[in-house]
């Protein structure tokens, strides 16, 4: 196979991986420009210089991407990338073919391809973190949508949204940084973080286990719905806070509960942890562009 550079784009940082055979070689990061498109590529080029003989780039970028006509639609975090021919111009920049994909949907390529979806045809990959990230593989394919937009589940309303305003995506309900923000809240403590809420949750506090119990509500009520409308096999769980079995045992005893009382049987997504690690996105834009440059 080709010897590529990917690249997992992000607000802070962006990874690079030197890649051959889907094997990583060499791997770093770079801090993220946030002013323009030109000191973005310069921050590329800082990283394609390194290595010869490179044949191409693969990117796995924040936003909705129109892989189609190598546009992003918008950039997320990264304005200066709304509305931007993204293919052409970096193609042109670098003299070097390259394909791009949705960072979520870079994931769900990665776990289809070599991880928890391997072999599964209808499944969902969540990566739950600022927001919630989600992908659909349907019929063995990635969802993208009609326009580009499919898996958007941060968004779901999860509250009343004419009083709530934001307050009612789901996101600001179960998300890993919302359910600190409300832990420090109930809590009244400005040092919790991830792990020091958990550690509280398996001590057996009462408001932690409240607040845990409150967010996995949510996420278990989105993941139930997702079944119903999709009739999924899987549902893989992906972010750091996947890593504690005690928050995926207690994710799975909730969406149980809401099988339960449903008042007839319905068939029940399984639910695994994510196996693509660090590097799935990384992974997942490598096979991208591996299968769009055979």
């Amino acid at each position: 196979m080709k010897r590529i550079v990917t690249f997992d784009v992000g607000g802070t940082f962006i990874k690079w991986a030197l890649m051959e055979d889907l094997a990583i070689v060499e791997k770093g990061k770079v801090p993220t420009p946030r002013t323009n498109f030109e000191d973005y590529l310069e921050a590329l080029k800082s990283v394609v210089e390194k290595f010869e003989d490179i044949e191409g780039l693969a990117f796995s970028l924040p936003g909705t991407i129109d892989k189609k006509n190598g546009f992003i639609v918008q950039g997320g975090a990264l304005e200066y990338n709304h509305g931007r021919e993204y293919q052409k111009e970096v193609e042109a920049y670098f003299g070097l073919p390259i394909s791009l994909e949705n960072d979520s949907k870079s994931a769900a390529i990665c776990e289809h391809e070599m991880g928890a979806l391997k072999g599964i045809d209808n499944g969902a990959v969540i990566v739950i973190g600022t927001g919630l990230g989600c992908t659909f593989i349907l019929n063995g394919q990635v969802h993208h949508g009609a326009n580009n937009s499919a898996g958007e589940i941060s968004i779901l309303l999860a509250g009343d949204i004419f009083k709530e305003k934001f307050g009612a995506f789901l996101a600001e309900k179960c998300s890993s940084v919302s359910m600190i923000r409300i832990a420090k809240e109930v809590l009244q403590d400005e040092t919790l973080d991830g792990i020091k809420f958990m550690n509280l949750v398996q001590e057996g506090n009462e408001k932690a286990n409240e607040v845990l119990d409150i967010c996995l509500s949510e996420l278990a009520k989105a993941i139930f719905n997702i079944q119903i409308i999709n009739d999924l096999e899987r549902v893989v769980i992906g972010g750091g806070i996947s890593d504690n079995e005690l928050y995926m045992e207690r994710l799975k005893e909730k969406l149980t509960s809401y099988y339960e009382a449903f008042p007839f049987p319905i068939p029940r997504a399984q639910i695994y942890k994510a196996q693509g690690g660090n590097d799935a996105n990384l992974l997942g834009a490598a096979i991208t562009f591996y299968k769009e440059h055979e």
